[in-house]
Order: structure tokens, then sequence, then C-alpha cells
């Protein structure tokens, strides 16, 4: 009758023992948990407080044929105006890399009381940006003077910052 309670009695204490492993495990889990999230708040905080920096821009023709995966990410494109409409202009890159820049407002003096006409030299810090399908044909590729080898991005478009387009030489 001993040998009976005695290995009831191990059964009991192995029992014991999975349930606090398996207590302290949920408690563990839990606890990374909250951590991730912590981080995760601090992380997204801090990327909203830091303004962009010119020197994080990678520039535009390393993102493309398709940019379409970097929507977003801060980008310089240097090079002429290939265009100007009533919205943006259109900016021929020194890879003959065709793509449009909206602006935010319709104006076309910039910096130093220049004007942005085709042919000027420019400079322009901005995001990527999706042309919506509904906003593709009012962007007019009409008066683009470029050669048949200049690829023209239709996909996309640069979202300048503020005073992110400068010009730089007419």
């Amino acid at each position: 009758m001993r040998r009976a309670s005695l290995g009831a009695g191990w059964a009991w204490g192995i029992g014991a023992v999975a349930l606090l492993l398996s207590v302290w495990a949920v408690l563990d889990f839990l606890d990374a948990l909250r951590e991730e999230a912590a981080r995760g708040v601090v992380a997204s905080a801090t990327a909203e407080q830091a303004p962009p920096s010119p020197l994080d821009a990678i520039e535009l023709h390393r993102l493309l044929p398709d940019a379409t995966d970097d929507l977003g990410t801060l980008v310089r494109v240097d090079g002429t105006v290939a265009a100007v409409a009533s919205d943006g202009f259109w900016v021929r890159d020194l890879r003959d890399n065709v793509v449009y820049v909206a602006l935010p407002s319709p104006s076309r003096k910039r910096r130093g009381g220049a004007e942005l006409v085709p042919g000027a030299a420019v400079s322009v810090l901005g995001v990527v940006g999706l042309v919506a399908p509904r906003d593709a044909p009012r962007i007019d590729t009409t008066a683009l003077a470029v050669p048949a080898s200049a690829v023209v991005v239709r996909d996309v478009r640069i979202l300048p910052l503020e005073r992110g387009v400068a010009v730089l030489a007419n």
C-alpha cells in the first residue's frame, strides 16, 4: 500500500512543477509582449519627431524603374526642367529618367525669384508618391521634349518638401 501512495505523490509533484513552469512561461511571454509594445511606441514617436535630413535622401535613379515599393521614401532629383504644367513640372535627370514633381501651390516662382521654365537646372528634395489612376490623365506629357531613349516615369511622382525645390540656373 505504501508503494501506491509514493507513486501518486511523485505524480502530484511533477504535475505541480509543470503547472508552475507553465504559469511562469505565460507571464514571461506577456512581459515580452509589453516590452515589444513599449519599444514600438518609442520608435514611432521618435520617427515622427525627427525632421527629414537632406543627407538621408536617396537619389531617385537608384529606385527606378519601379519605385512603387518605395512610397514615402525621401529622394533627391537633380536635373533640368523638361516641361512645366499648371500643378507641377517634369524633371529630366542626368540618366534620362523623367519624373513628375507635383507642387502644392500653383506658383512657378521659387527661391531667389527664379522661375521654373523648361531647361532650368533644378534640385528637388521630396518623397515618392503614387500617381492615382484618376490623376494620370491630368498629367500632361505632350509638352515633353525628351529623346526616345528617355524613361518617362508615369506611376510615381515626387512630392517636394517645403522649400524642397531649388532652381539652380536658367
